[in-house]
């Protein structure tokens, strides 16, 4: 008498060459449980500008990014801006007062970088991963009231934003208030962030804006700001980094199993006819259900193992 190891072996042996001489079983089962997966998944990286794919590096932060004193240790190390010579040399200029004395962290004149396009910066950024620790970058849009601007937007408008790996996570605007404000302040800046940027570096983005901002006679000061903190959860509130680790962590295998083990088991139902005349006949001669269904799993298990190695892979 046949053991039922010995009957579950050659079961498994026919199963898997009957399934492999099956085009329309292999089309199933190693093709679209890839395509599946990536629909799951998706581009981790396709919110980012430019959809830039970055090999990202290990960073050390500096030692004052892990102070409790944000206000006299700022992490921020580069300042990158789209706008011209002059103004870089005038955000330069704010941006170094903020860093002199701060544990010999003052920004020097070779860490400055002016981009012309948006493209640029993300080109240099790609490139330079080890040191881009994160930037400000300032941009100015004339919103006259047109289509598409806010009401209260009825002056020029001004934006900066303290960017990582090519992504605004913090953004802060400043524009003149309207008639209707009923305060004597004469701008407004709203700070809209996934998290709180530390205040030294938040002035020093307005300081800017209120530098070259229009319709006003002479310089407005720090002092003479209202400060309008908002929070604004933005759906990238992670940061790529962040997104790649939980990509992969322990869910994705989860669902890369369950998916491929169930095409396994449906597309197994196309030669499941034959396997059914196979078990009739091989009864007769004493086969158990032990050993036929035992085939089935350990065939199962093979090709979902196989599977998920792929779409790993992919």
């Amino acid at each position: 008498m046949v053991s039922s190891w010995s009957q579950m072996g050659t079961m498994f042996k026919k199963n898997l060459t009957v399934t492999l001489r099956h085009p329309l079983v292999l089309l199933i089962q190693f093709i679209l449980p890839v395509a599946v997966m990536l629909s799951l998944t998706g581009d981790p990286l396709q919110y980012s500008p430019g959809n830039p794919q970055p090999d990202l590096v290990d960073v050390t932060l500096p030692e004052r990014c892990y102070t409790s004193d944000p206000v006299n240790h700022p992490c921020t190390t580069f300042v990158y801006t789209p706008n011209t010579d002059p103004f870089v040399q005038e955000v330069a200029g704010f941006i170094s007062d903020m860093y002199a004395g701060v544990d010999g962290d003052a920004l020097n004149a070779d860490e400055m970088r002016g981009f012309a396009t948006r493209e640029e910066l993300d080109d240099w950024t790609l490139d330079h991963q080890e040191e881009f620790l994160g930037g400000w970058d300032f941009g100015a849009d004339m919103c006259l009231g047109e289509t598409g601007c806010m009401a209260t937007d009825t002056h020029t408008y001004k934006s900066a934003c303290l960017s990582n790996y090519e992504r605004c996570m913090n953004y802060t605007v400043m524009f003149n208030r309207t008639a209707s404000s009923t305060t004597t302040q004469p701008f407004e800046v709203n700070y809209m962030a996934p998290y709180q940027l530390n205040s030294m570096a938040q002035r020093a983005m307005v300081a800017a804006l209120l530098g070259e901002h229009t319709g006003t006679a002479a310089p407005v000061s720090i002092s003479d700001v209202d400060w309008n903190t908002q929070l604004r959860p933005y759906p990238t509130v992670d940061t790529v980094t962040g997104v790649l680790d939980k990509m992969s962590s322990g869910m994705p295998a989860a669902i890369v199993f369950v998916v491929t083990f169930s095409y396994v088991v449906i597309s197994f139902h196309v030669v499941s006819e034959k396997q059914a005349h196979l078990r009739r006949a091989l009864h007769v001669i004493g086969l158990t259900d032990t050993a036929f269904w035992g085939s089935h799993i350990l065939h199962d298990l093979v090709l979902t193992l196989c599977q998920a190695l792929l779409i790993m892979a992919t």
